[in-house]
């Protein structure tokens, strides 16, 4: 939501575009995602896949993606391409 970006720096923030996709379908998501150039993934299925169909399609230069994927288990070997940033963090503290 627009209130998280206090998470960004305010200088990263400035360049952060927030779409309210509440109204909008799966597959729509899945095709807006795909074509951004820069993405910020969530760890899920959907914005994973965004971010491989924007790859195939050549339209995103930049991925990243949030490490630990899982919480209390090993994730899959190559859930996160190596082409893709890591931010590491305890995503799971409460």
């Amino acid at each position: 939501t627009p209130d998280d970006r206090f998470l960004l720096s305010e200088s990263l923030s400035k360049h952060v575009r927030y779409i309210d996709t509440s109204k909008n379908s799966a597959a729509e998501v899945l095709a807006l995602i795909s074509r951004f150039r820069n993405v910020i993934v969530a760890n899920s299925s959907l914005s994973w896949w965004g971010a491989k169909l924007g790859e195939f399609l050549r339209f995103s230069e930049v991925v990243v993606a949030p490490e630990p994927w899982f919480q209390g288990v090993n994730p899959p070997k190559y859930i996160v391409p190596d082409n893709w940033k890591v931010v590491k963090g305890d995503i799971w503290v409460g």
